[in-house]
């Protein structure tokens, strides 16, 4: 029992000695309530590939091992993120893992976490690439029909862009990316069908825009052929019943009724309110889904609509006005 009795008191006094060196330590040492981060990435467009720069001008720390924690993942889909290990140099110590003790310039990042480690020697740092603070949105959506190519306008803060094609509101292949404002989707449109696209802009890292949808661009079968059968400024208003050549069941077609001419898809629908490009040429819909002729005013833009509902392009309109190659009335 005596022995027992001296061991317990060379641990207690050990105990003692370790708890007044400690204080010793942590007033030998500096707290750092600052960590100023430089950050350079380079990355691809659509794979993992790539490397990220973390460098510092401070002397209190210094950098250790840099991390990207989601390496198999597509960084068109989902943001980089980077692991950093900062190391405290000799007489300093991390305190605290608040974000705001954080600043970093160079490429943006998005703060996730830190975390103190070793009692303060070393602390672990997570974020990811790029900041949620640019306008990524995209607009002017359209078809070019005649190459089968979808575009849109471009956003100075995308790195690239992420294009959906759908059918008959089916997906059809994968999710695209590119780094033009265009892309070419006239294989993939071969089949008759209702299709539209979607397109959203992706900022330097983490950053996404909002997925925009574009107006339907209905695909005939054998769409390459004069679908309207011929229609000309001559023929058209005088025809009483389906134009020549569409008369088919269950095919696209124009049709008359004692309002005027409106054209029904295969499925049933009409476009109404709406410009729709049927064999090759541009025609207006209003409300009720009658074609309409003469001048057009569409948010906001006046176009022209010859006899054959056809839209005007490149040229001078009967009343002597010019429209340009898009249709749009040139005011003088």
């Amino acid at each position: 029992m005596k022995r027992i009795s001296v061991i317990c008191r060379l641990m207690f006094a050990l105990v003692f000695v370790l708890s007044l060196t400690c204080p010793v330590f942590a007033a030998e040492t500096e707290k750092i309530t600052e960590v100023n981060l430089e950050i350079e990435a380079y990355l691809e467009d659509s794979d993992s590939s790539g490397d990220v720069s973390v460098s510092t001008g401070d002397r209190t720390y210094r950098i250790g091992n840099i991390e990207v924690l989601n390496e198999n993942e597509d960084w068109s889909e989902i943001a980089p993120k980077i692991s950093v290990d900062l190391k405290a140099k000799k007489g300093y110590r991390f305190g605290t893992a608040d974000e705001e003790m954080f600043s970093f310039e160079g490429d943006e990042v998005t703060f996730v976490s830190a975390k103190v480690k070793n009692s303060g020697s070393a602390l672990t740092l997570v974020f990811t690439l790029g900041s949620d603070e640019d306008d990524l949105s995209v607009q002017g959506l359209s078809w070019n029909e005649e190459d089968g190519f979808a575009e849109w306008e471009e956003n100075e803060n995308a790195r690239v862009y992420q294009v959906k094609l759908y059918r008959n509101d089916t997906a059809v292949g994968s999710t695209r990316t590119t780094k033009n404002t265009r892309y070419d989707f006239s294989e993939a449109t071969s089949k008759s069908g209702r299709y539209r696209f979607m397109v959203r802009a992706v900022g330097t890292g983490s950053e996404r825009g909002e997925w925009e949808t574009s107006e339907v661009w209905q695909v005939l079968e054998d769409e390459d052929q004069d679908l309207t059968g011929g229609v000309t400024a001559s023929t058209l208003p005088s025809a009483t019943s389906l134009l020549p050549g569409a008369a088919r069941a269950g095919k696209d077609q124009w049709k008359k009724d004692e309002k005027g001419w409106w054209y029904q898809y295969a499925d049933g629908n009409y476009p109404s309110g709406r410009w729709a490009k049927i064999g090759g040429k541009w025609y207006f819909f209003d409300e009720d889904g009658y074609m309409k002729t003469g001048w057009v005013k569409y948010k906001g833009t006046w176009y022209y609509c010859e006899d054959s509902g056809a839209m005007l392009t490149g040229t001078t309109t009967p009343d002597g006005y010019s429209v340009g190659r898009d249709g749009a009335w040139i005011s003088q």
